[in-house]
Formats: C-alpha cells, sequence, structure tokens
C-alpha cells in the first residue's frame, strides 16, 4: 500500500539563492493558486488535509521549508532566509495573484513576505501563525534585554544532533503521544514520509535541529509592524487549547486564562483587515487536532474574497 496520502501529485525542485529547495504541486492547473507553508519541524505532507479539500479547486504548491523534509539543510535559518526561500518559490513556479495559508513558522513567513510583497495577494490564513503570548513585561527594555539574552542562550545549548530512532514505528508512536487528537491514519504517513534513515542505524526526522535558530532573529517589533502593512483580508485561525503548547515552551508565561485571547485580540488590531475564528477542541496544531472544521472556515473565508 502506497504511503503517500494523496496520488495525484508532482514533486520538484527549485533554487534559493545556492540551496536546493522542494516542493510538491497538486491539483487543478488551470486553478487559482494556492500556497501552504508547514510550521517547524513539520513538512509539506502535513498539510495534506488541506490539499484534500481544495485541490479539485486550486493549484496548491507546498514547500518543504529549509532544513525540513527532503530540502536542504544549509545551516542558516534566519527568518528572511524563509522569505527569501518563498520568493525564489513564487518565481520558479510562476505562481500568480496567489491565496497564503501558514501554520506557526509559516504563517510568520507568509505574514512577513505578503507585508513586503503584496501585489497580487487575494487573501492569507494564519493558524496560530503569530508566535507565543508575550510574556508579561517583555515589552519593556529591561524584558527586551532578556528576551535578547535567552534567544543566545538557546543557540548555545542547542543540540545539533538528530534523534535516532529504532524505525519509523517508533517515529509514528512518538506523534502519537505529542498530538493527542491527531488521527491513525495521519501519524501513520507522517512518520513514514517524515524519516529517513540515521547514519547510525534506525531513522531520524527529516528536520534539523539547528531550524531551530529562526527564532533568535524573530523580533516582535519588526513583526508587528510589518502586519500593520498588510492590505489583504486576513483570516487568523487558533485553537481553543493552543496555550498548553506555549505552556511547554515559554518559562515565564502563566496560566491566566485570559493571556491567550487578550494577546490574539492585540495583535489582530495590528492588522487592518483581518478576523479571527478559535478552533474548538484544538490546539497549536489545529490542522491535526480539527482538519475538517479548519477547512470550513477556510473555505468560508476563501468564499467571502470572491
Amino acid at each position: 500500500m502506497s504511503k503517500f496520502p494523496i496520488e495525484d501529485f508532482e514533486q520538484f525542485t527549485f533554487q534559493s539563492g545556492k540551496d536546493q529547495l522542494s516542493g510538491l504541486e497538486f491539483g487543478d492547473r488551470k486553478g487559482a493558486d494556492l500556497i501552504l507553508l508547514h510550521g517547524i519541524r513539520d513538512l509539506a505532507w502535513s498539510m495534506a488535509p488541506l490539499v484534500r479539500e481544495f485541490m479539485d479547486e486550486y493549484r496548491i504548491v507546498v514547500p518543504d521549508l529549509r532544513g525540513h523534509g527532503d530540502s536542504d539543510n544549509p545551516g542558516a535559518y534566519t527568518i528572511s532566509h524563509f522569505i527569501a526561500d518563498l520568493r525564489s518559490l513564487i518565481m520558479a513556479r510562476s505562481v500568480q495573484n496567489p491565496l497564503f495559508v501558514g501554520h506557526s513558522l509559516g504563517g510568520q513567513i507568509v505574514s512577513q513576505y505578503v507585508a513586503l510583497y503584496p501585489e497580487g495577494v487575494g487573501g492569507i490564513v494564519l493558524i496560530d501563525g503569530m508566535g507565543p503570548p508575550r510574556m508579561e513585561g517583555e515589552t519593556s527594555r529591561e524584558g527586551g534585554r532578556q528576551m535578547s539574552k535567552r534567544n543566545i542562550e538557546m543557540m548555545l545549548e542547542m543540540e545539533y544532533e538528530r534523534r535516532q530512532m529504532p524505525d519509523a514505528d517508533d517515529a509514528y508512536q512518538r506523534l502519537l503521544r505529542n498530538n493527542a487528537r491527531l488521527d491513525t491514519k495521519t501519524a501513520r504517513y507522517l512518520a513514514d514520509l517524515g524519516t529517513e534513515p540515521h547514519p547510525e542505524g534506525g531513522v531520524q526526522w527529516k528536520w534539523v535541529p539547528a531550524v531551530n535558530q529562526i527564532w533568535s532573529s524573530v523580533v516582535h517589533e519588526q513583526s508587528e509592524e510589518r502586519w500593520s502593512w498588510i492590505e489583504c483580508p486576513v483570516l487568523l485561525l487558533t485553537g481553543d487549547r493552543a496555550m498548553e503548547y506555549w505552556l511547554q515552551r515559554r518559562d515565564g508565561l502563566s496560566d491566566m486564562d485570559d493571556l491567550h485571547d487578550r494577546e490574539i485580540e492585540r495583535r489582530r488590531r495590528i492588522f487592518r483587515n483581518a478576523r479571527h475564528v478559535t478552533i474548538a477542541e484544538a490546539g497549536h496544531m489545529v490542522h491535526y487536532d480539527q482538519p475538517d472544521t479548519l477547512n470550513r472556515e477556510i473555505r468560508k473565508f476563501f468564499t467571502e474574497l470572491a
């Protein structure tokens, strides 16, 4: 049985500077262009639930971000590199007047790209794509200094060797443990397509730990300034349990019930034309947890743009 969740696709490569990156193309070649960007520690195939929903109507292009999937691992992972890669993809695939959907890091890339290159963009969807809620006091001078120091220390302490796992079944079990609402069929193809042989035996994930360098180059103030430049309609989608994810990954975040909601609303107002929808029973990985509800909200948004 094929490990591919969708049989009709084209895998391609494209150059971004000196680096070779990989991507997938699906759907109606005569349809409007839709670009999907996955998040950190993921791969293009993770967006398959969205591809299945929209491939009959759109030409869908989904890259593996640098350091992920079948793309090169060049060792340089700043937000500018990722934006440049998206620019290279659009030119290489002759994308015209696109719609964008980005999850997590993919949302950061999409939003900053559209701020810089707004021409012809019909609309963008950010799936928990604005980063973690900001800590109390982080906007002060001292808070900003401490945050910058933490980013430097994180880079010094970062592990660069990829985890060795016995086989893809072990990767499958890890995905299910870390994503309680992920269905087993999706977990299986992600484990199969998201791993490769480890040099010492077994398998390893198809992403390199060095991609975590990206967060030292994402500056909240710069991101928010660029969001204010975006003129096209924006749909912000977040899971009602997204805070569970951020509490695990950010020291200093308090378990305040309204912290996440207040931050989402503050950020929504930065955009000129944005609407926010909360997806029930979903965490950060909304496309894993509630793909059907997610697709309905995206389809409604696309219909409103028409």
